[in-house]
């Protein structure tokens, strides 16, 4: 009779079948995909290239929001919309106090200043220098100067600085006399912060008195030179122009210009983005600003194709941007179709390189992953002829998720309901001849001993019909877990059935060993029983055991002997201590 094939012969046979497919078809997807790259038109990929403009145009707007979002957050907590207040400002200034400092922590790089002015032309003004420092402005009579106190803490007592030179009336302010006559969150007009040469906008709304009538205004300043640092960095192509702008063409950010300019020598102004240093861009923009602008709020991006007059082919991306406060801008990205072309290239040059590098790490991790696969076959047909044998599989034996890892564990499964009691979790009956079988095997080449102990609870069928059949399934579970406890790693516990426990000791043991364990069955055996339900709290619940002890090779040579031998001890053990069996 022919011999079975080695485990190398089967690898490789194994290998062959299965691999040469997997490279051919490899091959051939190498061939197609390197075709498909160059013939992948410049129609689809510009496409692309005009779509991820237009995502640009709406990133654009999701950081206006994000940016102006929190002024309106700033207001509500300076000054929550149903607060009533007096007409007098120094009647709520310690609570201001405390609004005003919380409100200046929730966006301080943003929205580190709010301020309050009523129509008495009194007014109060917290500024936040840092976590632990503020500044307060106060005017609390007509025609009187701010006082300017530092506060080092929320409830803190303010301490004065100084006072200003020039009379500060909040009714003669831009922001004052915008909301006088709106009721809702309001934006003023763009203007330039001259102390920081930073275009500023103030969110501003009214205050309702005690009385339900007007009496002042709360608002608070936003810079705008975060979102000019980002459009200046945001990378679209290589000539790219992106602005945002308002309906009248003045400049709010941009990445080609600046958004202020010097006029003569000291005085700071706007820029119109139909006037920059860019002609393109202001061609461009004179030609359909006033489109841009018409389109519905809330629209999505828009796409335009345009001719400049020396006949450049361009893409404008554009998005309205609105919110409820009366924000009204626009996002522009105007990119050259050229640039669109030379990315369209240099996509598909991409593509075709990373599809071959992908294909060629395919089929080297195919090579070596059907090398790993042959490996676990043949492991798990070893594992299945030790599982006929009554040999244990190891429980992570095999990590795969695939059809292969799916019929290991189905086979660990398969072992767990042959080989496990399902009561207590430990070996069954089942599971101990084999088990004892290899031992007494072992034993026989080493000329060695291996100790068996037969274990009987005493009074386990007075629990059952005392405190019911489920206490008497705890009591049990409670056992295994003690007896798990005493023994080590390498040894075996098993549950025959019923009352009856068996552990074999690994070898080498003898009957020394053997008595010391029975010692603590003994004695963890006679403690209480702790997880019993619906037991009165004085009540002690004990059951005991008795254990017989059996030896290979002197009370046996197979493992039938053994367990007979053991299982007479026991009943003389138990005979001896007037137990009943």
């Amino acid at each position: 009779m022919a011999s079975a094939p080695s485990n190398l012969e089967f690898d490789k046979s194994l290998k062959s079948r299965l691999i040469m497919p997997f490279v051919l078809l490899l091959l051939l997807t190498t061939i197609i995909l390197a075709a498909l790259s160059f013939k992948v038109g410049s129609h689809a990929l510009s496409n692309l290239s005009q779509q991820l403009l237009t995502e640009q145009a709406e990133r654009i707007s999701q950081v206006v929001d994000r940016h102006m979002y929190g002024s309106g957050a700033v207001l509500e907590t300076a000054f929550p919309l149903d607060m009533r207040t007096s007409e007098d400002i120094r009647e709520g200034i310690a609570g201001m106090q405390e609004r005003f400092w919380t409100a200046t922590s929730l966006y301080p790089e943003s929205n580190n200043y709010v301020y309050y002015g009523n129509i008495n032309g009194q007014s109060f003004g917290l500024m936040r220098h840092s976590n632990q420092r503020a500044e307060i402005r106060l005017r609390t009579r007509e025609n009187q100067v701010r006082d300017i106190y530092s506060l080092y803490k929320i409830n803190g007592e303010p301490e004065y600085d100084y006072s200003e030179d020039r009379v500060f009336d909040p009714r003669n302010r831009p922001w004052f006399k915008t909301v006088q006559q709106i009721q809702h969150h309001t934006w003023t007009a763009v203007y330039v912060d001259f102390s920081s040469t930073d275009l500023v906008v103030t969110r501003a709304r009214q205050v309702i008195s005690n009385q339900g009538e007007f009496v002042g205004v709360v608002a608070t300043d936003l810079s705008l030179s975060a979102l000019n640092k980002f459009v200046r960095q945001l990378k679209v192509s290589e000539n790219a122009r992106t602005a945002i702008v308002e309906p009248d063409g003045q400049l709010i950010a941009a990445s080609f210009t600046p958004n202020l300019t010097l006029k003569g020598k000291e005085q700071i102004s706007r820029v119109n983005a139909r006037e920059t240093d860019d002609e393109l861009f202001n061609e461009l923009l004179n030609k359909h600003l006033s489109n841009m602008a018409g389109i519905a709020a809330g629209t999505e991006a828009q796409l335009l194709s345009a001719t400049t007059e020396n006949g450049e082919t361009m893409l404008i991306a554009y998005k309205r941007i609105t919110d409820d406060a009366g924000l009204d801008w626009i996002a522009i990205i105007i990119q050259p179709y050229a640039d669109v072309i030379a990315s369209t290239v240099q996509l598909t040059l991409l593509v075709s390189i990373a599809g071959l590098i992908a294909v060629i790490a395919a089929i080297w991790i195919g090579l070596d992953r059907f090398g790993a696969i042959a490996g676990d076959i043949r492991n798990l047909a070893v594992s299945v002829s030790q599982f006929t044998q009554g040999k244990r599989l190891p429980a992570n034996a095999m990590k795969r998720d695939d059809e292969i890892g799916m019929l290991a564990h189905s086979f660990h499964a398969m072992q767990q309901q042959l080989f496990t009691d399902r009561l207590t979790g430990v070996a069954n009956r089942t599971a101990l001849e084999p088990f004892l079988d290899r031992q007494i095997a072992q034993a026989k080449i080493k000329e060695e001993s291996v100790a068996l102990l037969f274990i009987d609870l005493n009074k386990f069928k007075p629990l059952n019909d005392t405190w019911g059949h489920n206490n008497g399934d705890l009591a049990l579970i409670e056992t295994a877990h003690r007896l798990e406890s005493l023994i080590c790693e390498q040894d075996f516990l098993a549950r025959l059935g019923g009352d009856e426990f068996v552990i074999v000791l690994a070898a080498p043991s003898d009957r020394s060993d053997a008595q010391a364990l029975v010692a603590q069955i003994t004695e963890i055996m006679s403690m209480p029983l702790t997880t019993l339900q619906n037991v009165p709290a004085h009540e002690n619940i004990y059951l005991g055991a008795s254990v017989g002890i059996a030896l290979y090779p002197e009370s046996g040579l197979d493992a039938e002997s053994i367990l007979h031998q053991a299982d007479q001890a026991m009943y003389e053990n138990k005979k001896n201590t007037g137990q009943q069996r």
